[in-house]
């Protein structure tokens, strides 16, 4: 009786097993996707009765963290929701460019010390990085298959260069910044913190990014406030830094976040329903209410 039950069971699991993997249900590392419709719902489950979240428009960028059954599980802002296939285009675009910054670096299979080397890279080996962890960069190698590499070990640079863009230099570097900031969505809130693996506070996310691309800031939101070119609010550009006074009274700067363009933008909140690295909206009543000034680092 014992051996039956223990039979029925093994049976049932892999009967289980079966039937998620028939779904197609499945863990894919993250990739850039862009919405091709307007007003294409982002719904709570993959099925058209599931109930809407919010509704994004063509050209909208998304990120697509898994898939199921015709529908990609996507994140946009601080939104994790399931829009259709038809209505996302998979792009895997670089979000930057790295340089390997020592000698026989391991390039690896995954995000993870104990997987197989592909290749070891020197000192000075340019690379287009597709995507972050807390930890590692996905790189594009030059056959043009795809690795890991430990972030110790590869500086991020901006790829104007390497890519002969002719747009306004400034403009693309404002542009490249906040691609890179979006990688550290939902990195966690921690007051005085400035990197990825123990959390940001709001100057220091600002700080970090910056310095991935060889701007160093004040540390402090009112220091960065000083400095810099001050900026009209009607003319901002992606990459410029916005400062809030979030105590109100706008009595002094006390927060900072970077513009990302229609009127958004992306910061590490300390809010209680928050705690990370969000993207909201400049005219939010309370950050409109709240809003100081706004500088630009970037020639």
């Amino acid at each position: 009786m014992f051996k039956l039950c223990r039979l029925v069971l093994i049976t049932f699991i892999v009967f289980a097993a079966f039937l998620v993997f028939s779904a197609g249900v499945f863990a894919e590392g993250e990739r850039s996707g862009v919405v091709t419709g307007n007003g294409v719902n982002v719904r709570e489950a993959p099925d058209l009765s599931a109930a809407v979240l919010t509704q994004l428009n063509k050209n909208d960028k998304v990120k697509v963290i898994g898939e199921s059954n015709g529908w990609y599980n996507i994140t946009y802002g601080n939104i994790t929701g399931w829009m259709h296939s038809d209505y996302v285009t998979i792009k895997d675009e670089a979000i930057a460019t790295g340089v390997i910054n020592a000698n026989a670096v391991n390039i690896r299979t995954e995000p993870d010390l104990s997987s197989d080397i592909i290749t070891r890279l020197d000192n000075g080996v340019k690379l287009d990085v597709y995507e972050r962890t807390s930890e590692w960069y996905r790189v594009k190698l030059s056959d043009g298959t795809f690795g890991w590499v430990y972030k110790t070990y590869l500086t991020i640079r901006d790829s104007n260069a390497s890519r002969g863009n002719d747009e306004n230099a400034s403009s693309t570097t404002g542009q490249k910044i906040v691609e890179f900031a979006k990688t550290l969505l939902g990195v966690r809130y921690k007051y005085g913190g400035a990197s990825p693996s123990s959390g940001f506070d709001c100057s220091g996310f600002v700080y970090y990014v910056y310095k991935q691309f060889g701007i160093t800031l004040e540390r402090s939101s009112r220091d960065q406030s000083q400095k810099g070119t001050k900026v009209d609010k009607a003319d901002l550009v992606p990459g410029d830094l916005v400062f809030f006074d979030t105590n109100g009274g706008r009595n002094g700067v006390n927060h900072v976040g970077i513009y990302i363009g229609d009127g958004k933008f992306i910061h590490s909140s300390s809010g209680s329903s928050k705690r990370k690295v969000v993207i909201s909206s400049l005219n939010e009543d309370f950050y409109k209410n709240a809003y100081m000034t706004a500088r630009r680092y970037i020639r």
